[in-house]
């Protein structure tokens, strides 16, 4: 695993990270959120779901203001990011993904150990 990531590629670990979560336990709303924020719908550079990039830009900016993230930062961003579902949709299933990943040590200790 890289020790910085870009955006781009936070965001891209990020998914595959939380495809990761889905697959455990196949909840229909993570694997909705899921396909809208696939990077297999993009075209080129652009993502498939602007708005819901412009999301995590907005959620990286709030974490960090560099180009080059730690993992740390990835992973704070990738929280914030589920947190702003709920804040602007009420997503209640972000909200209590997001509380479980930032209280639970093992989902730190699997990111930094995960591999895309």
């Amino acid at each position: 695993m890289k020790k910085y990531l870009t955006i781009n590629e936070a965001y891209i670990y990020s998914y595959k990270f939380l495809s990761d979560l889905y697959f455990q336990n196949l909840d229909d709303d993570l694997g909705g959120f899921l396909g809208g924020m696939s990077p297999e719908i993009w075209i080129g550079e652009n993502a498939g779901d602007e708005d819901l990039y412009n999301q995590w830009i907005i959620s990286a900016s709030k974490i960090s203001n560099s180009t080059k993230l730690t993992l740390k930062e990835s992973f704070l961003i990738m929280i914030k990011f589920l947190n702003i579902q709920y804040e602007l949709f009420d997503e209640i299933w972000a909200k209590n993904l997001s509380n479980e990943i930032a209280s639970n040590k093992k989902y730190f200790k699997k990111w930094i150990k995960f591999e895309v």
